[in-house]
């Protein structure tokens, strides 16, 4: 089970090193862009070896470092 520090480091590691764990509007804030979901998608991919489905992606997943963390662990869960 990964949490929001994972997640955290997760955006550091596809370049977003400006990030606060507590920031809780990355995608209304415009701090996130659709390129950088896809890199986070790859990034959890291929570390957590499990595959997100489009049905499970929506605008608030990627709203917090929890929200991403929420994410990861039903995508592993699945997997």
């Amino acid at each position: 089970m990964i949490t929001a520090n994972d997640a955290l480091a997760l955006l550091q590691q596809i370049g977003h090193a400006d990030i606060d764990i507590d920031n809780q509007a990355l995608m209304s804030d415009g701090i996130l862009s659709s390129i950088d979901i896809m890199l986070l998608i790859g990034a959890i991919e291929e570390q957590y070896n499990c595959h997100i489905d489009e049905d499970m992606l929506d605008m608030d997943c990627f709203e917090s470092c929890q929200a991403i963390a929420d994410l990861v662990n039903k995508a592993t869960a699945l997997a």
